[in-house]
Order: C-alpha cells, then structure tokens, then sequence
C-alpha cells in the first residue's frame, strides 16, 4: 500500500493502525520515503530516477495477511481512502499459489487413501499370517471352553499395540512435515506457498490424533477379523 507524499505523520500513523486492526491483515511493515527511494535506485532505469527526487516518492506499508485469498477483499477496503495512494497485491501470482495448493491437496488427499489401503491390507495380511501360525493354540483353547472373546482379546491387544507403534510413527513424521512447512515459510511472504500451507499446532496435535486414532483401530479390527476364521472348530 503506497501513501501519498502529502499525508501528514498523523495521517499515516492512522493507516497504519488501521491496517493493523484489520482481520485479515498478519503484520504491516512501514517503509519510509527514502527506504522506497533507494529502492527504486535499485529498479528504475537511470534517466526515469534522474527525472525525479526523494520527495516524489510515497512512502508505504508492506503487510502479510492471514489468508492470501482475502487481497482482493483487503484492496476493495482501502482504496480511496484519505493518504492512501494506490493499493496494490500479486493477484496473479496469488492465484496460481492458490491452484497449487488446490492440486497439492488432492494429490495428497488420494496418496493418503492409498496409503491408507495398502497399510490396512498389509497390517491384515500381516496379523492373519501370525495367527495362522498359532491356530493350533487356538483351537486347544477353544476345545478346553475358551470363549470366542477370551481368545479375541490377546490378539486384538497385540494388534492395536502394534498399530499404536505404526500411528505413533506417521504422527512423528506429521510433527517433522510441520516444522519443515513453517520453517520453510517463516518468511512471512504472502506468495509464499509454504507460507501458505501453515499449520497451528492445534491441527498438528487433532491431525496426530486422527492418525494414532486410525491406526490403532485398524490393528484391533484387523486381529479381530482375521482371527474370526479360527473360532470355528
């Protein structure tokens, strides 16, 4: 956001708080005239910076938002208003960061049902192999009157601590993804897609949750169900 060279201190200290206040605005960093004029040193071809002086360039706020999606909404807001110059945001890049996002969802959304398919198989497979091997236990402790949930029980345990330890792992790896994702966006670039993709550690913390939830419920269902087939004796 570009201030008019004519505002008064006042005037811009005021657009300052108010971008401050507003919800969909992170931070605001305030450069000064000459911050901009020696920036434009940097820019603009020679004869253009010699056709101009410090006092022909605004000063300006440079702002993160929370959601970059809101930078129109943002836009409508202060432009026109009094010392406000232009306002302006990379709508274009904000689009395609946006549309990245959008692929890397679904992308990730189906590679983790997938994953999540073949973990269940293998994990069945798996407890279906080591029950298999101890199906004469099984049927010893069914023909000495075992119940069908008393010999459930040891199985289900072994396979839910088994998929405690297998969530406990992907919920590690979940922690690791998030601090790559804010480290990598700690920039605090509003066209950053990292940025973009930040986390609270409120949705780390229910997302491992959700993920140690799954896998000790595929250990248990997963015993329980292979073990079905040698109840019957």
């Amino acid at each position: 956001m570009w201030v008019q060279p004519t505002a008064s201190a006042t005037q811009s200290t005021a657009i300052g708080h108010e971008l401050l206040a507003y919800p969909y605005i992170k931070s605001c960093v305030h450069r000064s005239q000459a911050y901009d004029y020696n920036e434009a040193k940097t820019i603009l071809p020679a004869d253009e910076l010699q056709a101009t002086t410090m006092a022909d360039y605004p000063s300006s706020y440079r702002c993160v938002l929370t959601d970059p999606s809101q930078a129109p909404a943002v836009y409508q807001q202060f432009t026109g208003k009094p010392g406000v110059r232009t306002v302006s945001y990379p709508g274009q890049q904000i689009k395609t960061m946006q549309n990245v996002i959008h692929v890397l969802q679904w992308v990730f959304l189906s590679v983790a049902v997938v994953l999540l398919l073949s973990a269940s198989v293998l994990i069945l497979n798996t407890i279906r192999m080591a029950i298999f091997a101890r199906r004469r236990e099984v049927s010893v402790m069914k023909l000495v009157g075992a119940t069908n949930w008393f010999i459930r029980v040891p199985y289900m345990s072994e396979g839910l601590i088994q998929g405690l330890l297998g969530s406990a792992v992907s919920a590690v790896a979940v922690y690791i993804l998030y601090l790559f994702i804010n480290h990598a966006g700690g920039n605090n670039s509003s066209s950053n897609v990292f940025s973009a993709m930040h986390m609270t550690g409120w949705e780390v913390f229910s997302t491992d949750i959700v993920v140690i939830f799954v896998g000790v419920l595929i250990g248990s269902l997963g015993s329980a169900i292979a073990i079905r087939r040698f109840l019957d004796v």
